[in-house]
């Protein structure tokens, strides 16, 4: 049944609880420490940051009183003083203030909304502080009561000095725009609890209809998400279970944080399939939505037929068009183009179609899989007609006259399983290429048919079967089938077979086609003499359709052709070879790929330079040779080759010297740099120049130096690398140069600087093992002033978590993590990262009780020194505030005054800024200093 609230709370406070319950809020708060789940993603983040942190972001208004002894919350009827010392009623009250205001926000972390309003009003009438407005608020807000949030946010901006009210503000229209813009009053919100009480007594009575009929008045005046829980509770009843789970489902959506949100989804669903397995008997409008929702299920699962009847029986139940609407959908899904282009043409012949602009595009699509033609109802009935009368032709042998049939019906309505009945008869007549490619065809517009698996195996035993067979068909037919021969020949690099079959083919049908296929076939195959005289003869045509193309590869050959010179080079090569004047062969090599550049020359460098003992150099000509010929036989073999030369190369010493020795370091080096090992390729770039003095050595060590994070040693690099005045890739280095001093906030590196660094570093390294860690943290700091790395700053982090300074610790070790991403401890600084803050914001919030607790007993240098340790722990200026607050009160002005200047200087436009300016400068007057301007 529905629940009726236990008690008649005022109009903007009332709750609507529905059968399952899953709004109630119990009476228990969670014990000190539990854990609460954080309040719902998109609530009110202005009264939120106590329930979010456990540290409320507006103490300093209201658990504190300010510095002039007023409390900066205010009240909506009255100033909220601090009490007197002798006014003990007034100081019992804000004690239960504080208390509740507490209560509430626990009560608001744990989603128990109700609680937390009654809460938030129980402190409102002890101590009318404008705070339990503003959270009252929040409350309704979270609770997914717009209109009541709305209302209360207005009651809280109507003091002209609310702080903090552009946020408020945001938060109003926040409110209405979940009402969709609309305004709602304070008499449709007691309408609507009018008619919640009376749908709950019509529940009571068993008249459902009558209570379905108020919840939906309910919610069409105040838009609560509990109503829709209640009306479909009311359809279920009414034997409605498509509806009713739309409205679970609707209720969920608005309300997704509801504790039995899984038992309602689970409801909603198991309705769903129920009402899949019953006949639906209402009639009417609610008949009507029943047979929508089926129709759409059926639809998402992809049941395109059973989706289309679904919606002609909703529509001959209540003849609306949106079941016009959605059968062309289902239609134009299942591949019923033509049918879909006359169902949206029915829906569009209303001229107040809702949604026309979406059925006319849809209507285009439609007509785009039919070659932009229009449908007619003549042209879909001859298409089933010829369907049919293909089929008897099928049944009775005579699959050509089937066939025929089957295209033309095809073209009049394009069937997707139209297509499949044409495969099958050119499957039957043997014609096993066209078989195969009308069953694509099939696939590829069905792509989710119920056989696709089998068809799938089907087509490739039908070629494997045609590649198998001579080919008797003649005329186009046996065309056909020769260009589909040919092109599988063609693809699995088979090149003089699928040269024969497109000759077969022009001879079966003379087409020029077959001509520009075989000049493929050839050239592809290294035949480039024949393959340029086949595109000569195809170019003879003078309106031959693919011409440009021709003349591109016809180019492409005659380079090849252009290789006798290359020829004759190889052979000198091939003959060096063998007498083992390896670098003879080498440079003939060298020459014989400038004439023509074949793969296999290149090969064959590579060969040279491996018996000349430069790995590297063979390894790179090894991978060019794959690059020109990536469907080469011994592709595996050579790739293997090549990483085996790189692997060994890299664990023995580079002994060549001069021109091949610089070669093999540069390789090395670039080696190391691609895999982001930068000292070492700085170490081979160097060792690099000293075999080959280049000033490529010189760019690409200050590339790594750069790339690792060396930021001066690059800058300095870059320099030595443009005090050449011919340096040919100078404007990259700047550019490169540039960005490095970037790092160094824009200021030149100088040797002096590196050097002294470097000693800075060393000496912090000993002060860290000796535990001088702030004395190590000066000294990693001056060293990264001078040459910034990004390992300095992982040891400024490890000096700071020594120290206790969890969150400027956290800092640094994310600077390290941002500088120096690839780092190999990258996760694990991450997690340690993790591991500060928790403990930082735990260290912090212990702090700041400590600092409450002292604060309300009087003892104001305490609670001073709590703020100070909670503000290290976690630098929020809150803790400034409430710090320099203590000091305020234990006397102490000249401190208070810097503290509340630091605390204006993190939040220059905090809501309580000029109040703070002010008693800094009652504070600074009494104690006769200048005044500082934050």
């Amino acid at each position: 049944m529905i629940q009726i609230p236990q008690s008649s709370p005022p109009v903007t406070g009332f709750a609507l609880d529905h059968p399952t319950d899953p709004t109630q809020d119990g009476n228990d708060l969670a014990p000190d420490g539990a854990q609460a789940e954080a309040p719902a993603p998109g609530g009110d983040p202005v009264a939120r940051y106590g329930a979010m942190n456990g540290l409320h972001s507006e103490v300093q208004h209201f658990a504190y009183a300010s510095p002039d002894g007023a409390g900066g919350g205010g009240k909506t009827s009255a100033s909220a003083s601090k009490p007197a010392d002798n006014d003990a009623a007034s100081a019992a009250a804000l004690k239960e203030a504080r208390a509740l205001i507490t209560k509430g926000n626990k009560l608001l972390m744990q989603h128990r909304y109700n609680d937390a309003i009654k809460a938030f009003e129980d402190g409102f009438r002890t101590y009318p502080d404008r705070s339990f407005i503003l959270n009252k608020a929040s409350a309704l807000f979270d609770a997914g009561r717009y209109a009541e949030a709305a209302q209360e946010y207005e009651l809280y901006l109507s003091e002209p000095d609310a702080p903090r009210a552009d946020e408020v503000r945001d938060m109003v229209e926040k409110a209405h725009a979940k009402l969709g813009g609309r305004e709602v009053t304070s008499a449709d919100i007691v309408e609507s609890r009018r008619q919640f009480e009376l749908g709950a007594k019509a529940v009571e009575a068993g008249n459902y209809q009558a209570a379905l009929d108020a919840f939906d008045q309910a919610y069409e005046l105040n838009p609560i998400a509990d109503f829709k829980y209640n009306q479909a509770v009311c359809l279920e009843k009414l034997g409605r279970p498509y509806a009713a789970a739309d409205r679970y489902q609707g209720f969920l959506a608005a309300k997704p944080d509801t504790p039995d949100a899984a038992a309602i989804g689970t409801k909603a669903e198991s309705l769903r399939k129920q009402a899949d397995a019953k006949p639906i008997t209402l009639d009417g409008q609610a008949g009507g939505q029943e047979w929508m929702s089926r129709g759409n299920r059926l639809l998402f699962a992809h049941r395109y037929s059973e989706a289309i009847a679904a919606y002609d029986e909703g529509f001959r139940t209540y003849a609306t068009s949106a079941f016009l609407l959605n059968k062309g959908s289902a239609l134009l899904d299942s591949g019923r183009y033509a049918e879909a282009d006359l169902a949206y043409g029915q829906y569009l012949s209303d001229p107040d179609a809702p949604r026309a602009d979406e059925a006319r595009a849809a209507q285009q699509r439609a007509r785009a899989h039919m070659d932009g033609r229009e449908a007619t109802a003549t042209g879909v009935a001859e298409s089933g007609r010829l369907f049919e009368e293909g089929e008897k032709a099928y049944k009775a042998g005579r699959y050509e006259e089937a066939l025929h049939d089957f295209e033309k019906s095809y073209e009049l309505n394009p069937l997707a399983d139209t297509k499949y009945n044409q495969a099958a008869c050119l499957d039957m007549l043997g014609r096993r290429y066209a078989a195969a490619e009308r069953y694509g065809s099939y696939l590829a517009e069905k792509p989710d048919a119920k056989d696709a698996a089998k068809v799938g195996a089907r087509i490739e035993k039908l070629l494997v079967e045609a590649d198998a067979k001579p080919i008797t068909a003649t005329g186009r037919d046996g065309a056909n089938e020769w260009i589909t021969r040919g092109n599988r020949l063609l693809m699995a690099h088979r090149y003089n077979e699928a040269a024969l079959a497109f000759q077969e083919g022009f001879r079966t049908y003379p087409d020029r086609a077959f001509i520009l296929n075989e000049a493929a076939a050839l050239l592809d195959g290294g035949r480039y003499v024949e393959a340029d005289r086949a595109y000569e003869r195809y170019l003879s045509e003078p309106d031959a359709p693919r011409a440009d193309e021709a003349r591109a590869a016809q180019e492409r050959a005659r380079t090849h052709v252009r290789g006798d010179e290359a020829r004759q080079l190889f052979d000198q090569a091939s003959l060096a070879f063998a007498a083992g004047r390896y670098q003879e062969a080498l440079d003939a090599f060298d020459q014989a790929y400038e004439k023509s550049p074949t793969p296999e020359f290149l090969h064959n460098q590579a060969t040279c330079l491996e018996k000349r003992g430069r790995p590297y150099a063979a390894a790179d000509r090894y991978e060019a040779y794959l690059a020109a010929k990536p469907d080469a036989k011994d592709a595996v073999e050579v790739r293997s080759r090549a990483e085996k030369l790189r692997k060994d190369a890299d664990t023995k010493p580079i002994t060549a010297t001069g021109a091949a020795g610089g070669q093999e370091w540069m390789s090395r080096g670039n080696q190391l740099l691609f895999a982001h090992r930068y000292d070492e390729a700085v170490v081979a770039y160097e060792e690099g120049f000293r075999t080959y003095p280049t000033n490529a050595f010189v760019l690409n060590k200050a590339s790594a130096l750069l790339d690792g994070g060396r930021y001066a040693e690059a800058d300095l690099e870059y320099g030595r690398y443009l005090s050449d005045p011919d340096a040919p890739r100078a404007d990259e280095a700047r550019a490169a140069q540039e960005r490095a001093r970037a790092h160094l906030g824009g200021r030149e590196a100088t040797e002096t600087g590196i050097a002294e660094s470097k000693k800075l570093f060393d000496q912090g390294t000993e002060l860290y093992k000796a535990g001088k860690y702030g004395d190590a943290l000066q000294a990693f700091d001056r060293a990264y002033a001078l040459n910034p790395r990004a390992l300095v700053r992982y040891n400024q982090a490890a000096c700071l978590d020594m120290m206790g300074k969890r969150e400027l610790a956290a800092q640094r070790y994310e600077a390290y993590v941002a500088e120096d991403p690839r780092a190999a401890d990258v996760s694990k600084v991450q997690t340690h990262i993790t591991k500060l803050r928790t403990d930082a914001t735990s260290a912090a919030r212990d702090a700041f009780d400590r600092g409450q607790e002292a604060y309300l007993r009087g003892n104001f240098k305490a609670a001073a020194s709590a703020f100070a340790e909670a503000y290290e722990q976690k630098p929020l200026p809150q803790f400034l505030y409430n710090r320099a607050a203590a000091l305020d009160m234990a006397g102490d002005k000249k401190e208070a005054v810097r503290n509340y200047q630091l605390y204006l200087s993190m939040a220059p436009n905090a809501a309580d800024a000029d109040k703070v300016r002010a008693r800094m400068h009652e504070l600074l007057q009494a104690t006769n200093d200048d005044l500082m301007v934050p």
